[in-house]
């Protein structure tokens, strides 16, 4: 039977586990800046393209925060809830 002694490599367990939780913090923020950064840039630009034909689809424009284990994602688009949310379905549509 082998002993060793693991006190030191529990410690530098307790530290990942500690750091885990501040970088998943982190990340979300990070996401969150990066989604809403997006979604500004997504509205700026339907405005300044938009139109009278479409003056309500920038405001439509929205994103979803996905937190999930190591990290987080966003989904950044029109909102199909909103008024001429479904509006760039259209376009791609052609309908």
């Amino acid at each position: 039977m082998i002993n060793a002694n693991t006190r030191q490599l529990d410690a530098l367990a307790a530290v990942f586990r500690t750091n885990a939780v501040r970088a998943q913090a982190q990340a979300v923020a990070v996401v969150n800046r990066g989604a809403l950064n997006v979604k500004r840039g997504w509205q700026a630009n339907a405005r300044a393209t938009a139109g009278r034909h479409a003056r309500l689809y920038p405001a439509s424009v929205s994103y979803d925060m996905r937190p999930h284990p190591g990290g987080a994602s966003a989904e950044i688009g029109p909102d199909k809830t909103r008024p001429q949310g479904r509006w760039e379905t259209c376009w791609s549509s052609g309908r």
